[in-house]
């Protein structure tokens, strides 16, 4: 059962290792706890992922018992939430059991006066062979527990502890009582939330007992905390993507006048003329993004758009930063074609109206696909949805720009060039600190640009959840997110499609290292395999692909370490951008590995 927590309390977080099978000094297994994979595993280890995921936890103390594996999962855990591994504590005083242990007990009726433990009730006499007694054991973690609930400093606190008595004994001090089990969940693996009030022992205990999922092989001493963890990174992933979906009030940031907006939306869109309320929307590092409704509306749905801004005045931007009227223009342009977009409405480079130029589209119902490996999805569905967006970057690329009346929308030719010039530039004039890996992409990729030359439209920033697909079918609705756009190399396009496969998951929202098959999801050399076949394209020369990597890996260091300029200087639109703006170091460093292989 779950309990609404009230915001002044604070929680601890209970992760608890712990051993499937118990074994005799023989070697003999007795009592094993079998865990099935079933869907009722599944369940309860679903619902102990979302206890964390969901919720977004940050973690203001980890502590361990200073085992190797407590500490191990600690640090994963952290490393899933973008934590410095550093906050981890070793507490000695929760370490196992000292002198003794609970499997090395033989006699029958010493081993059940410790299974009474486990029912709730407790012989504080009963001592491990050669070691201390639970009374002992109760004496060192009992005044460790106080001393962490008397602190005053911290709101949530994760533990991460071994299995065994010196769990159950913890039990009992979170909950004020040496006798009381306090309805703590003694699954071989599982996750307690203890809301902390005020008065003594005024705590609430938010518990999932969880059969963890392990295929378990006869007496193997095993512990099923790490198939837990892995539930927890799954939804600890899907409530990252959560943090960018749906809207918020506006950042006091990026705030403006909305009677100003309104007057000028009188003026340029019919639909508005009763007022208009106002929300940002979560995601949108770059450039902040709004969901404009307007009041007043007739029966039926209201009236939606979507308003694209700069982040700031112009005076305040790096150059040909931000180009949100290039974004109208080629979106405008694209409109009539095979490529799916959003339909425009108006352009205002006016600043004297919101303070700084922005755009109005229409609004298109559907979802946006934040995480690569698709949790939820059949194998069928994320086939389709990688094949969908494969058919939406080949179908860009073979766009008659000069048809469209985009001929003049870059320059033709030289693109590689003209690109590590312009990212160049950009990084030095966002520089923050020096990046060894970047000032060696600096100096390799002009001398390493393959031979021959072609253009296209290309978007900058081609990959899935820059793209909103319908709600009940994997097709694409409309790409998103054109800032980056010009005329330039297909080749350069499609690989930054294709980096996704060599990022990894919990850092950069990759899939290096999932098994793919499994999954229903292309590798990248048959994604690329499509993508030349669509566009009837011979095969790409290995030394020339790992150089269209590199680029790209060179290129997305350069925009995060904009990032990272914007929110030192306090204009990213988004409060995640100090996170990933400290991602443009190991990117460089993929990038300059990447290209030292070729």
């Amino acid at each position: 059962m779950f309990y609404f927590t009230p915001p002044e309390r604070r929680r601890i977080y209970l992760m608890r290792h712990g051993s499937v099978t118990y074994f005799a000094p023989d070697g003999s297994p007795f009592d094993p706890i079998t865990i099935a994979l079933d869907a009722e595993g599944r369940e309860q280890a679903d619902a102990a992922g979302r206890l964390f995921g969901t919720e977004s936890v940050r973690f203001d103390r980890v502590i361990t018992s200073g085992l190797n594996r407590t500490v191990e999962t600690a640090a994963r855990v952290l490393a899933a939430a973008d934590h410095p591994e550093a906050l981890v504590e070793a507490w000695p005083e929760l370490e196992e059991i000292r002198g003794g242990h609970l499997n090395s007990i033989a006699d029958e009726d010493l081993r059940q006066s410790f299974l009474g433990v486990f029912e709730g009730t407790v012989n504080e006499e009963a001592r491990f062979l050669g070691g201390e007694s639970i009374g002992e054991l109760m004496d060192r973690v009992h005044p460790a527990i106080a001393r962490l609930r008397a602190d005053p400093t911290w709101r949530t606190v994760l533990l991460v502890l071994h299995g065994g008595v010196n769990r159950v004994v913890l039990s009992h001090a979170l909950t004020g009582s040496r006798t009381l089990m306090g309805g703590l969940s003694q699954a071989p693996a599982c996750i307690n939330a203890l809301d902390v009030g005020e008065a003594e022992r005024d705590w609430i205990v938010r518990h999932v007992n969880v059969s963890a999922i392990d295929l378990l092989q006869p007496n193997i001493r095993h512990s099923t905390m790490e198939n837990l963890l892995m539930q927890y990174l799954t939804w600890r992933k899907t409530a990252a993507a959560n943090a960018f979906v749906g809207t918020k009030t506006m950042a006091d940031s990026h705030r403006f006048e909305i009677e100003s907006l309104e007057a000028w939306a009188r003026a340029h869109v019919p639909e508005a003329q009763h007022g208009l309320e106002v929300t940002q929307f979560k995601g949108g590092q770059s450039n902040p993004t709004y969901m404009v409704t307007a009041r007043g509306a007739s029966a039926g749905q209201p009236k939606r758009w979507v308003m694209r801004t700069k982040p700031g005045p112009a005076a305040k931007l790096l150059p040909s930063a931000h180009a949100i009227e290039r974004e109208f223009r080629v979106q405008q342009g694209l409109a009539n074609t095979d490529v799916p977009v959003a339909k425009m409405v108006a352009l205002c480079e006016d600043e004297s109206v919101i303070g700084r130029s922005f755009y109005w589209m229409e609004h298109v119902d559907g979802r946006v696909l934040w995480d690569p490996s698709l949790p939820g999805f059949s194998t069928t569905e994320r086939s389709a949805v990688f094949d969908d967006m494969n058919r939406v970057i080949a179908a860009l690329h073979q766009v008659d720009y000069n048809a469209i009346g985009l001929g003049d929308f870059g320059r033709p030719g030289n693109y590689f060039e003209r690109q590590i010039t312009r990212w160049t530039k950009q990084y030095r004039a966002s520089e923050t600190e020096k990046i060894d890996a970047m000032e060696a992409l600096i100096e390799w990729l002009p001398a390493h640009i393959p031979a021959g030359d072609e253009t296209s439209i290309v978007h900058g920033d081609f990959r899935l959840d820059n793209m909103i697909f319908a709600k009940d079918e994997p097709r694409v609705l409309a790409v998103l997110d054109w800032e980056l756009s010009t005329l330039g190399h297909p080749l350069a396009d499609f690989s930054y499609n294709v980096m996704v496969w060599h990022l990894e998951p919990n850092v950069f929202r990759g899939m290096s290292g999932l098994d793919l098959p499994a999954l229903g999801i292309p590798t990248a050399q048959a994604y690329l395999d499509r993508y030349l076949d669509r566009t009837g394209r011979s095969a790409i020369a290995p030394e020339a692909w790992r150089f269209y990597l590199a680029f790209n890996l060179f290129r997305l260091a350069g925009i995060l370490q904009g990032i990272m300029k914007r929110a030192v200087d306090g204009t990213a639109s988004s409060a995640e951008a100090i996170q990933s703006g400290k991602r443009a170091r190991p990117l460089a460093e993929l990038g300059w590995q990447t290209a030292r292989s070729a």
